[in-house]
């Protein structure tokens, strides 16, 4: 039986480290907790306490129930004070959970969840050239720009843009690259090209490579890492 309740409470562990789902757990426990209060005090039935509370916590006060007693009108200023701090609670955390967001899109550090879009890894001319080709010949193509580090230019302002290293697995989940059609490579070294082809790749076998080259002995190398298009300069988006 131990070894039982053990197990739930670990099972609840990650919950609990969430404070929304612990300020929640509290709320149900006030309202069950001044329910039943409110029904051995006044003398009601369950439903009407649970429906009292509610409404008292709200601070809406109907008036079609009402204490009686002056305990019953105490218990009605402890739960009205209690029903304030505790919705206070729940939009201060709602306000935080929504600056967050907005803190995290900014800074590029949110995922993406998108399918046959197409994926630019790098910042540099080509990049930039890039996404204006593409913007004028597939206006209607879903795009997100992966950045090794915080780009703050015009012609990202309506497109996802995700900021982390650009050889990491957990950066390219994060812009869907499992789901994705097209992904563009515009990095400063061919080396690290290799490598990212390689590992796009393996996370996803059908989706279009098309990388660019810095020299043309590295032509091959990045072929064989499994790009579809290795192209020298620019012109990339006239493949897709």
């Amino acid at each position: 039986m131990i070894f039982i309740i053990l197990k739930f409470l670990k099972t609840l562990k990650p919950l609990l480290r969430k404070r929304g789902f612990i300020v929640f757990t509290i709320f149900l426990l006030t309202v069950l907790f001044f329910t039943y209060l409110f029904s051995t005090i006044e003398h009601t039935d369950y439903f009407t306490s649970l429906y009292w509370t509610i409404i008292t916590m709200a601070t809406i006060g109907y008036g079609d129930v009402v204490p009686n007693t002056y305990t019953g009108k105490i218990l009605a200023m402890i739960v009205a004070f209690t029903g304030i701090a505790i919705y206070t609670l729940f939009i201060s955390l709602l306000a935080e959970r929504v600056a967050s967001i907005n803190i995290k899109k900014f800074l590029g550090l949110l995922s993406v969840n998108l399918k046959n879009h197409i994926i630019l890894v790098g910042w540099n001319e080509t990049s930039k050239e890039a996404i204006r080709e593409l913007k004028i010949g597939k206006p209607e193509s879903k795009i997100v720009v992966i950045v090794p580090h915080d780009v703050r230019e015009p012609l990202l302002s309506d497109l996802h843009v995700i900021v982390g290293d650009v050889l990491s697995e957990e950066t390219l989940r994060r812009a869907s690259v499992d789901h994705a059609s097209h992904v563009i490579i515009t990095l400063d070294d061919d080396s690290k090209t290799v490598l990212l082809t390689l590992l796009i790749r393996k996370l996803n076998r059908n989706v279009k490579i098309i990388a660019e080259a810095l020299s043309f002995k590295n032509v091959d190398f990045i072929k064989s890492a499994g790009a579809d298009k290795v192209i020298l300069s620019k012109g990339l988006c006239a493949t897709l």
